[in-house]
C-alpha cells in the first residue's frame, strides 16, 4: 500500500471514529473499542501465521542443503 492511500486510510479511521463517537455513549463506545481492538489483534495473528507458512518451504529447503 502506498503512504497516499495509507493518509487516505488514516483520514478515513478519525472521520468514522469521530462519527460513532457522537451516535454511541461511552459503554457502547468502550465495547466497540474492544472489539475492533481484538479484531485488529486478531488480523495481526493470521497475518502472522500466513507469513511463516508462506517464509516455510524457504527455511526447510535451506536446511535440507
Amino acid at each position: 500500500m502506498s503512504n497516499k492511500n495509507g493518509e487516505a486510510l488514516a483520514i478515513f479511521a478519525t472521520i468514522v471514529a469521530l462519527a460513532l463517537s457522537r451516535e454511541f455513549d461511552i459503554d457502547e463506545l468502550n465495547t466497540l473499542s474492544c472489539f475492533f481492538s481484538a479484531l485488529s489483534s486478531n488480523i495481526c495473528i493470521i497475518t502472522s501465521q500466513r507469513a511463516s507458512a508462506v517464509d516455510a518451504p524457504e527455511v526447510e529447503a535451506e536446511e535440507n542443503r
